[in-house]
């Protein structure tokens, strides 16, 4: 009974220190999402715009692309943890 409360102590403490980081970027992730993103795609400017220009890819497009990628990769990194942690996965 006492390994019992002792494990699930430990799974409790592994879930709080995770869970708390992949709520943080899930709601990082719908932020950038309904703040940035699609507004960026209802702007009228960008209907206009020729999407093959050097330098819109360049100066636009890579950005942004950079920081979707590192705001879902880390939401799905945090989930992996949570995941990792609660079901003791030993991926990290």
């Amino acid at each position: 009974m006492f390994d019992l409360y002792i494990e699930t102590g430990s799974i409790l403490s592994n879930m709080f220190y995770g869970v708390p980081f992949f709520l943080f970027n899930i709601v990082l992730t719908l932020a950038f999402t309904f703040l940035v993103l699609v507004p960026l795609s209802k702007a009228k400017f960008v209907k206009f715009v020729d999407t093959n220009n050097f330098v819109f890819k360049t100066f636009v497009g890579l950005p942004l692309t950079i920081i979707v990628m590192l705001t879902f990769g880390m939401t799905l990194i945090s989930f992996l943890n949570v995941l990792n942690r609660v079901f003791h996965l030993g991926l990290f």
